[in-house]
């Protein structure tokens, strides 16, 4: 399965998980489910299809 790039970003103190925009299957999986942003579940969902997730900052990736 192909990697997943997911980038988290604080907006307002709320921690936002958005795709990567330079990862096409990041790209396709926002797309699929129709927003700009997931949310945990929709990432515990994406590991349990068997993608693999990376976050671009892994401290911040800790936290949520």
């Amino acid at each position: 399965m192909p990697v997943v790039f997911l980038t988290i970003k604080i907006v307002y103190g709320v921690p936002k998980i958005y795709p990567d925009p330079n990862n096409a299957a990041a790209l396709r999986l926002a797309k699929l489910i129709g927003a700009k942003t997931f949310n945990a579940q929709q990432v515990a969902d994406i590991k349990a299809l068997g993608f693999e997730i990376q976050y671009s900052d892994a401290y911040v990736a800790a936290q949520v």
